[in-house]
């Protein structure tokens, strides 16, 4: 699973980019310039909203999770700030949670409380909650555990401490609380309870205090999987219920189905629902907006912008302006694409501008090679800025001396791309051999035939084909493996073999989501020698917008390559055991080698 480490700057740029206004006002967004102040520059796994959903009210909480080590045994504290504490400005103070989930598990709770407490709650609070804590973990029914603890401090509640509790099953939630002795009406809690059963998971949020157990109660409600269309019906539900407004329900479902960002990678979900239960009744309900940096679940048709450009500066026939490959070039850093792939660059006479516009606007250049470049010529381009190298080829036979040029120049960042067929399918453990050994290649990436020539691997070749990957590589992630100090990656351009190497079973197989196959129209895109806009170098359907962003959301192309059924590039796929973990390139028309 791809995971940034992002700051939460980085995040509140991404919210400020898709602002939901239903639910978080100009003035609330506004304030999160003071989180900014005081966490800015801190790293987070995850941050959150906690909006209310039945008022009219439009403000958020502000929760994230930080790598801490001042407290014993902790790794993490979760920070809890609400919004009138940082809307007033000067110093925060949050609430603060620990995850307490895996020593729970072990029912290691004595020895945890006794280091994590005394430094957590303050060892006056500490000594006067210990006891009823330790009932409360006494009493609690089999296969329930405390998940997290909170202080609650930043809302001046000194003398209690928040408990998060996982219960296995709705049946076992009376039947906890009422050993650990809440003090509220259980049939009631029960009846108002009895309509949300239809949740998976439950966590009871409950407040602790010198005497017991207090009468204030939440109930978290989630799924494990966090879907669009399952926590549709959770959205559903809370209007029915009227505990949602309408306004607010359409921007819940905005929010989950924002596209990710692919570099750094973004994804937003919602963790889950809380129902506050007050004077007999569900009074209230928030929901639990997150930011994360991995995927969560695997909805999307594409990345919400491009992750690179393909940019042909030359063919056969024409030739790239130098103005118009800057335009695109500035469109990219406008629309936070991260890599530039120059195509067509080895006779362009301003291919050494154009790295230096990358180097200078952040962008990340990669310079095609033809593998007959002169060291003169690889000399310039790198000292202008090209910050990797890429040669495609067929057959190791292929004339490769500008390798053994970057290899003299101790250049690492150079790759090869092998373009599998049946031809050369049975020599891959020599060539591997030969590029890591006599050229020092960093990068071995295996991908599809070309378009229009020669013949795919057949099944059996894909079947030796892993076997090698799986004998001689050391596997760092699906379709990524070692040889020495040389990777071997599967590209996702070569989704037949990625799916084979996940295996048969869809639920088990890893090869999924945006980039489990063709990418073109959704993580890339390419500009044309003529100047045109295409899904992929490979596709060569010319269109014409006067922006990245205009073609990106409204190309009749790209939504065509990104419909469901875009990826039955050969009829052949319906009923195949790999049809939902394989994206076929629908511009190679052979057969399909699952079907050999």
């Amino acid at each position: 699973m791809k995971v940034h480490n992002l700051t939460v700057k980085q995040y509140l740029s991404h919210l400020r980019r898709h602002p939901m206004p239903e639910l978080i006002s100009d003035e609330c967004i506004a304030a999160l310039s003071n989180i900014e102040g005081k966490y800015g520059d801190a790293i987070t796994h995850m941050t959150m909203l906690e909006v209310r959903l039945g008022e009219e009210a439009r403000y958020a909480d502000y929760i994230i999770e930080i790598d801490e080590q001042s407290i014993p045994l902790v790794e993490t504290l979760w920070h809890e700030v609400d919004y009138e504490e940082y809307a007033k400005g000067g110093t925060i103070k949050p609430c603060l949670f620990v995850d307490t989930s895996r020593d729970a598990k072990n029912g290691n709770y004595g020895e945890f409380w006794d280091k994590v407490l005394p430094s957590f709650l303050g060892e006056e609070r500490a000594k006067k909650l210990r006891a009823p804590l330790d009932r409360t973990t006494a009493a609690l029914p089999k296969g329930a555990y405390i998940k997290q603890i909170g202080t609650m401090t930043g809302r001046n509640e000194m003398d209690i401490m928040r408990l998060v509790i996982m219960f296995p099953s709705w049946e076992s939630i009376s039947q906890g609380l009422a050993a650990v002795g809440w003090p509220g009406d259980m049939a009631r809690l029960q009846e108002e309870l009895s309509s949300w059963q239809a949740t998976r998971y439950i966590a009871v949020n409950l407040d602790l205090g010198e005497e017991g157990i207090l009468p204030k109660i939440g109930i978290e409600l989630f799924h494990c999987w966090r879907h669009p269309l399952l926590v549709d019906k959770l959205i559903t539900r809370l209007e029915e219920a009227g505990l949602c407004l309408p306004g607010k329900a359409a921007a819940l479902r905005r929010w989950i189905r924002i596209r990710p960002d692919g570099d750094p990678l973004i994804q937003t979900m919602l963790v889950h629902f809380k129902l506050n239960y007050k004077d007999g009744k569900c009074a209230e309900a928030k929901a639990y907006l997150a930011q994360v940096p991995c995927f969560h679940h695997y909805y999307f048709d594409a990345y919400d912008r491009p992750v690179y450009m393909q940019m042909q500066l030359k063919d056969e026939a024409d030739t790239l302006t130098v103005g118009e490959a800057i335009r695109w070039l500035y469109e990219c850093e406008d629309n936070r694409v991260r890599k530039v792939q120059f195509i067509g660059g080895t006779a362009y006479e301003h291919l050494d501008r154009l790295l230096e516009e990358c180097d200078s606007g952040g962008l990340e250049a990669e310079v095609l090679l033809t593998g007959r470049e002169s060291m003169t010529w690889l000399e310039k381009a790198i000292e202008a800025g090209a910050a990797a190298f890429i040669i495609e080829i067929d057959t190791a036979e292929a004339d490769l001396s500008a390798l053994k040029i970057l290899q003299t120049l101790e250049f690492p960042a150079v790759r090869v791309k092998l373009f599998m067929n049946s031809e050369n399918a049975g020599k891959l453990e020599e060539t591997a051999s030969l590029l890591a050994g006599a050229y020092g290649v960093e990068e071995l990436i295996l991908t599809g035939m070309r378009p229009g020539t020669g013949a795919f691997p057949n099944r059996e070749q894909l079947e030796k084909t892993a076997e090698f990957l799986q004998k001689h590589e050391e596997k760092a992630e699906p379709g990524n493996y070692r040889q020495g100090k040389m990777k071997i990656l599967v590209d996702a351009c070569f989704s037949a073999l990625r799916a084979f190497l996940g295996g048969e079973e869809p639920t088990k197989n890893s090869n999924r989501g945006i980039e489990r196959g063709c990418g073109a129209g959704r993580d890339r895109f390419c500009v044309t020698a003529r100047g045109k806009l295409a899904p992929c170098i490979c596709l060569k359907v010319g269109e014409e917008y006067s922006s990245l962003a205009e073609y990106w959301e409204t190309s009749d192309t790209l939504q065509k390559l990104r419909t469901p059924d875009a990826p039955r590039a050969y009829p052949s796929c319906d009923g195949c055991a790999y049809e939902r973990r394989c994206l076929p390139c629908p511009a190679v028309k052979e057969k399909c080698p699952l079907q050999l």
